[in-house]
């Protein structure tokens, strides 16, 4: 078997996973926190001043029931909009 087989396979395994212990938005967005704090990213409260940083990886719920994440470029300036 290819090793380009190998990792498709590898990578449904653990999305059927990721879908096993998602069985509501509730479960689905605690097991992405754990996907994201894996990989680095920080959460950032929605009622709190967020500090961004260069290359920083940044996670925010809502309600429990919703997740976004973002990553902040290298050229990043606070209030520079793009």
């Amino acid at each position: 078997m290819s090793s380009a087989v190998s990792e498709v396979r590898a990578a449904a395994a653990e999305f059927v996973t990721f879908l096993n212990k998602s069985v509501t938005p509730f479960h689905a967005v605690s097991e992405c926190k754990v996907l994201l704090e894996a990989a680095g990213f920080k959460e950032l409260k929605e009622t709190e001043a967020w500090k961004l940083a260069n290359f920083g990886k940044y996670y925010v719920t809502k309600n429990r029931s919703a997740i976004m994440a973002f990553a902040i470029g290298g050229n990043y300036k606070p209030g520079n909009v793009y």
